[in-house]
């Protein structure tokens, strides 16, 4: 599929040469890519590449549009499935009383009951299942990669909207693409924005979300033109849309439960982000697998949809400013993955944020002696 894609999109996608099989594992040796930062250090600092934004999108356009085996890669599918009952056990906690902290989320969750909250994992399993499109499948922002930021000193907030002169990237981490659900691949690509703005928001610096939700709305209408280009109609776009609000709802939802990537992201206090990513999540996930208004016209409809995510976004960055109201803002911090030199993927196991700040003290130390 890498190499289909290097031709939708050239450029897009390092070109796959060798793939061996060692042991119970698989050795891929792909083109050196000069995109070599993760683009969710972008979100990180506070804004989001523009130019990336469209290009991304027609290039994920372009690979919904093509053509896969609908039973390609039939055990990754299943692979991610594994981990829905775990998901769904501690949402029915939460809606039974049970679960270990009390917060927004859980009142949430016990308003909807634990029938409904059953009933949005059976439609996120289905959801799965379904064999609509080719989908990258895991497109989120750490397994995008971009052109450094020049800036390598510390983050400065007269430097933060600065990036690669070439607005290039490249998509990695294939090895979940499958024919998936529409809207599967947005709700990933949207996850670590959405998460960016409230942890922003958290601490204290929520004039950032402008920019991301920019960002965010630049991705859909570039996509949106793009498959409509490619032949799609309106209800294909509703669907993709209203799919794309209930898989970022999970996405949100798995990070609060799992703790995904919090570690990395911006830094504030982990209760109160986990407790907004709850929230969030779970309000997404309703809004996206729980229908929608009858009677409308699907032009009218996307636009209620649009309405509906963006909303539920700044209605919880609302209630964050009116519950952080008095305290002073934390200063913005560069990404420490930057700092450190480290992606995600070589700093998951044994590497914490404590660790990597460390590992970012001794480099300034190191370069003052």
């Amino acid at each position: 599929m890498m190499g289909k894609f290097a031709e939708l999109a050239p450029g897009c996608v390092a070109t796959p040469y060798l793939l061996l099989d060692i042991d119970d594992m698989k050795l891929l040796a792909t083109q050196w890519s000069t995109s070599d930062e993760q683009m969710a250090n972008q979100f990180i600092d506070g804004v989001g590449d523009i130019r990336i934004a469209k290009k991304l999108a027609v290039a994920i356009a372009a690979l919904h549009c093509s053509d896969i085996d609908p039973e390609f890669n039939l055990e990754a599918r299943e692979c991610m499935i594994d981990i829905f009952p775990n998901l769904t056990e501690e949402l029915n906690k939460m809606a039974k009383g049970e679960a270990e902290v009390s917060n927004r989320a859980t009142k949430l969750a016990q308003e909807i009951g634990p029938d409904a909250c059953s009933f949005l994992f059976a439609a996120a399993t289905k959801s799965y299942r379904d064999k609509s499109i080719p989908c990258h499948a895991d497109l989120h922002m750490f397994n995008i990669l971009v052109e450094s930021k020049p800036q390598l000193d510390l983050f400065s907030e007269e430097n933060d909207d600065v990036f690669g002169s070439k607005g290039s990237f490249c998509i990695c981490d294939w090895e979940m693409v499958m024919s998936g659900p529409l809207g599967l691949d947005m709700g990933r690509v949207y996850s670590i924005p959405v998460a960016c703005i409230l942890a922003h928001s958290i601490s204290g610096n929520s004039g950032v979300s402008e920019g991301i939700i920019e960002w965010l709305d630049s991705y859909w209408n570039e996509y949106s033109t793009a498959m409509t280009e490619l032949g799609k109609d309106e209800e294909f776009l509703c669907k993709s849309y209203q799919n794309a609000m209930a898989w970022l709802g999970w996405k949100l939802y798995a990070m609060s439960v799992h703790e995904w990537f919090i570690g990395f992201l911006p830094d504030c206090d982990i209760g109160t982000f986990k407790e907004s990513l709850g929230v969030v999540g779970i309000t997404l996930m309703c809004l996206g697998f729980g229908g929608h208004e009858e009677g409308l016209a699907d032009d009218e409809l996307l636009s209620v949809l649009v309405s509906c995510l963006m909303k539920t976004i700044a209605d919880e960055v609302s209630v964050i400013e009116s519950n952080r109201r008095g305290r002073p803002s934390l200063r913005r911090k560069s990404s420490i993955l930057r700092q450190t030199n480290r992606r995600v993927s070589d700093a998951f196991v044994g590497i914490s944020r404590a660790s990597l700040t460390k590992a970012a003290a001794d480099i300034t130390l190191g370069d003052t002696v």
